[in-house]
């Protein structure tokens, strides 16, 4: 049952970002199948990456919320964002999170040159201001998503002082340190 769930949530999330990118709806679904079946997602569920898988489930339909934001759908962006940025966030696997800021980064930068460099022929085309307001949106959206989770992040953070990860207890002694011990 759990992986008839992941898959489900896979196939989910990505037919929300194709639909939020315009593609029929036959064809989200198709996208949606090929997405979720691939073989790596089924690799990481063996292997117990559960967490990693459940981030990527919701990185699609975070997409589609910028998308839809960016459409001028503004509301729907909004909420659609905010409600997988938390479920992303709530997935606790903050360094795919943090890789997939990288992609929202250039994608957010690519529009910003889509307002600015390109031809504003129809009514619907990009502009500046339209892009302002389509970036306020998907902040909103998303850091409403993380001030969902602010108390899990915090536990975290604190938390990562105490592992492994923190500093290394590995020294370097100075040269009067080492004079001193000859």
């Amino acid at each position: 049952p759990d992986v008839v769930s992941y898959v489900f949530m896979m196939l989910l999330g990505f037919y929300i970002m194709l639909r939020a990118f315009n593609f029929r709806t036959w064809m989200a679904a198709l996208g949606a199948i090929l997405w979720a079946f691939s073989s790596y997602y089924f690799i990481i569920i063996a292997a117990g990456h559960i967490w990693k898988l459940l981030t990527l489930c919701f990185i699609p339909p975070t997409i589609g919320g910028m998308m839809l934001c960016y459409r001028g759908k503004y509301l729907w962006g909004i909420s659609v964002t905010g409600i997988f940025t938390a479920l992303q966030i709530f997935s606790n696997h903050v360094q795919m999170t943090y890789y997939f800021l990288f992609v929202i980064g250039f994608m957010v930068l690519a529009y910003l040159c889509t307002a600015v460099f390109c031809k504003k022929d129809n009514a619907d085309a990009l502009t500046l201001s339209k892009w302002f307001k389509a970036t306020a949106c998907f902040a909103i959206g998303s850091i409403l998503g993380v001030l969902v989770n602010s108390s899990n992040l915090f536990h975290t953070w604190q938390y990562s002082k105490e592992t492994m990860r923190s500093k290394s207890e590995l020294t370097q002694k100075t040269k009067n340190e080492a004079n001193q011990t000859n």
